[in-house]
């Protein structure tokens, strides 16, 4: 639930701050319901925002070749980051979490993945996610 936060809200919680008054604390004690719910309120305020507050953006001032390649390195080292903190938060999710929870996040992470496929066919991503589902798929057959 929390990937589909933007960078701006994680690296606030990361930093101690709080979303739609919720530490990253009070969100490692929330169940996925509870999460869910807190991060849909959050997003319909950004959309009613986004609709009243329609200004024209200015463009951005063009970056020299130096400034690009320290941005790639360092958005490389952002995201490298954004995968970490999210595969932790994951693990602590699924430490604590029962199985309606489970149930929750198994099916929130396979909309996504057909979400993400649905945009954009990645042939990486398709092969992967076959082949964990068909791994497990078997496992449970051969239990029953």
């Amino acid at each position: 639930l929390l990937a589909r936060l933007d960078e701006v809200t994680l690296d606030l919680l990361a930093s101690g701050g709080a979303y739609n008054d919720h530490t990253l604390d009070d969100i490692l004690r929330m169940s996925a319901r509870e999460l869910q719910r807190v991060i849909q309120s959050g997003e319909d305020i950004i959309c009613e925002r986004t609709l009243t507050n329609k200004e024209d953006i200015s463009s951005l001032p063009v970056e020299d070749e130096l400034d690009k390649k320290a941005g790639i390195k360092q958005s490389g080292q952002i995201e490298e980051n954004k995968k970490q903190y999210c595969r932790e938060l994951l693990k602590v999710a699924l430490r604590y979490s029962d199985e309606t929870e489970l149930n929750a996040i198994t099916k929130f992470i396979e909309h996504m993945i057909a979400c993400a496929l649905a945009d954009k066919y990645n042939p990486g991503l398709n092969a992967a996610s076959y082949e964990v589902y068909n791994k497990f798929a078997i496992s449970r057959r051969a239990a029953q």
